[in-house]
């Protein structure tokens, strides 16, 4: 189960209300502040607001990628951050406490990369040099995050 923190805000520009959405300052949740959401599909039950953003993903691989076997980070400096708010659509996947502020209806996300990242040797918590990945194929890597059956 993934848990999401985001907070959307809302302002009024010559008449007009205009909502962004941002992660909070969790050390676990993807970083990014102030997508602009935008309501599309209107009048449909597929109507959404929807966003987009470019973010830095911070991985620590499972398996050893250094010569020596020291823990690795590795950084897709440029992943792609989609978000699918449903206005109508309910979810049918949704656990949780009930103490928490859930966005009502169903959310899709995905996250994708599409080139290999760069990765460091850690020492101390500390970025120290630079790990080959050269010989590592390339492709897309993608999260799908969804709250109803069939959402990725």
């Amino acid at each position: 189960m993934t848990t999401l923190d985001w907070v959307i805000s809302g302002q009024n520009v010559s008449g007009d209300a205009q909502y962004s959405i941002s992660a909070t300052s969790n050390p676990f949740a993807l970083p990014f502040n102030n997508a602009s959401l935008t309501l599309v599909d209107q009048g449909t039950s597929d109507a959404r607001w929807t966003f987009q953003t470019v973010l830095q993903k911070v991985v620590i691989p499972d398996a050893s990628i250094t010569a020596d076997g020291s823990t690795a980070r590795c950084y897709y400096n440029s992943s792609m951050l989609v978000g699918e708010l449903f206005t109508k659509r309910a979810p049918d996947l949704r656990t949780g406490s009930g103490n928490d502020q859930w966005w009502p209806n169903a959310v899709q996300i995905t996250q994708t990369a599409n080139n290999k990242p760069d990765c460091w040797k850690m020492v101390n918590g500390e970025d120290t040099e630079r790990v080959d990945i050269s010989g590592v194929g390339s492709g897309d890597c993608s999260c799908d995050y969804a709250d109803f059956e069939g959402g990725g």
